[in-house]
This record gives C-alpha cells, structure tokens and sequence, in this order.
C-alpha cells in the first residue's frame, strides 16, 4: 500500500510537452513536362495540391505549455456570393386548372366505384328476382293443380250423394228384405227390393 503524503501523489499528472507542427509548402508544385524529371532525394511529391480555404489559420499558433486550447469564435467570414434569383411568378390560371382537375378525376373515381357496386347489387337482385319468379311460378302451378283435385273431389262427392240418394231405397228394401221374420213378408220385400234396385 502506498502513502498519499508522497510528493508523487501530490503532483498532479503532467503530459509532456509536443513539440510545435509546421507545415512548409512544397517548393516543387508541379511537375514539369520533361519525363526524364525525378525529384530529388529529399524532396516531397505532393499528393494533391488543395486550394486555401478562406476559414484556415494563416499562421497556427501553439498555446505555451499548461494552458487550454483555444479556439477561435466569432462569426466567420462570408464569402462573396450571387444574390439568389428572384422566384418567378406561379401561373395561378395552371394551378386553378389543376386542382379542378384532380378534384374532378376524384370524383370520377368516386362515381365509378359507386357505380360498380350498384351493378354487382343489382345483378344480385336480378338472381333474387329470377329465383322469386321461378318459385312462384311452381307455387302457382301446384295450386292450379290443388285446384283441379279440388273440383274432382267436389264432383265426385256430388255424384256419391246423388248415388247414394238413389240407391237408398234400394238399400232400405235389403235390409226389411233381411230382417224379414216370416217367409210372406220375405216375397213381398224381395219383390220390393227387386223393385227399387
């Protein structure tokens, strides 16, 4: 364990101190058209050659040793540029027209679209329709023929009364012809009987 009472500890950490950067333009800029040219040991072949910013230090300057960098502040120069073209008028009468004619191909959707639904609901209440007349046609067909028994069975009972009026006195003489008890009385309802029958 150490001991913080040790001028080590005390000290604060110092970095140490860099050296200054300079920077020396190259004294060989281009390069000339002979193609025997060969720079020379010691030289610097730039790779690109950038032109000066208007923002860059001329001279950077180093802060002396322990003390913040500081930057500079302040606003920064402008450069000298063309004044923006005047925006030229909007043509009003286009504009018009086109929101006119968006508006109204909108619409036109909009009736199209209204207008197909109302033929696929209309071809559905044609189906509907179609079906209803179909059944009535077959309801209207199982009536007439409900009719038709209906008369026959009226006719046919009118024809078993008129039957059955007719052949009751031929009826009444079988049964007196039956229920006769002497032999006298049997000949006179047989003959009777045959009689009416």
């Amino acid at each position: 364990m150490t001991d913080n009472n040790t001028p080590d500890a005390q000290q604060p950490d110092e970095q140490p101190a860099l050296p200054p950067l300079t920077i020396t333009p190259p004294q060989n800029i281009a390069a000339p058209s002979d193609a025997a040219w060969q720079p020379l040991p010691g030289d610097q072949v730039p790779a690109a050659v950038l032109p000066q910013s208007p923002y860059a230090a001329t001279t950077p300057q180093t802060p002396p040793q322990g003390m913040p960098v500081q930057h500079p502040s302040g606003p920064l120069p402008m450069a000298a540029y063309p004044a923006p073209a005047p925006r030229k008028p909007r043509n009003k009468p286009a504009m018009v027209m086109t929101a006119l004619a968006i508006v109204f191909l909108l619409a036109a959707g909009a009736f199209g679209a209204l207008w197909l639904v109302e033929q696929g609901d209309h071809k559905g209440t044609n189906s509907e329709l179609q079906t209803v007349r179909s059944n009535l046609s077959k309801t209207t067909k199982q009536l007439e023929d409900t009719e038709k028994e209906r008369a026959s069975a009226v006719t046919d009972k009118q024809r078993a009364e008129q039957s059955s009026a007719a052949t009751k006195p031929c009826l009444d003489a079988a049964k007196a012809t039956i229920r006769a008890l002497t032999e006298d009385e049997f000949r006179k309802n047989f003959q009777e009987m045959v009689k009416q029958c």
